[in-house]
């Protein structure tokens, strides 16, 4: 859970707690999971400043590389419009991995 502290998710759902005059640390669970849905929720939009770009996923970014490659080996399927492709698949795999990292 040290882990989830660091994340600007965090931040952001303790902000909002606050907002409603609600002390975060009374209620970090809650914080918590609020948090999660939020990362394992697929974005639409990963700025490249973001924690969470590819250049700082530089695993995941390859995974989706090879998983593309792979693909239109065995289908035969050339793609028109890879860079969306490659967007939209890294951001299904990255929401895919907080989903399974923090259940």
């Amino acid at each position: 859970l040290n882990v989830l502290r660091t994340y600007p998710e965090y931040e952001l759902v303790s902000q909002l707690l606050k907002f409603f005059d609600m002390n975060p640390k009374i209620y970090e669970n809650e914080v918590f999971y609020i948090e999660t849905l939020l990362l394992s929720s697929q974005i639409n939009f990963i700025s490249s400043e973001s924690k969470y770009a590819p250049q700082k996923f530089a695993g995941l970014d390859a995974i989706v590389e090879k998983v593309i490659l792979r693909f239109q080996q065995i289908s035969g399927i050339d793609f028109d419009n890879i860079y969306e492709l490659k967007k939209n698949l890294y951001v299904h795999l990255l929401a895919c991995y907080y989903r399974v990292r923090y259940g």
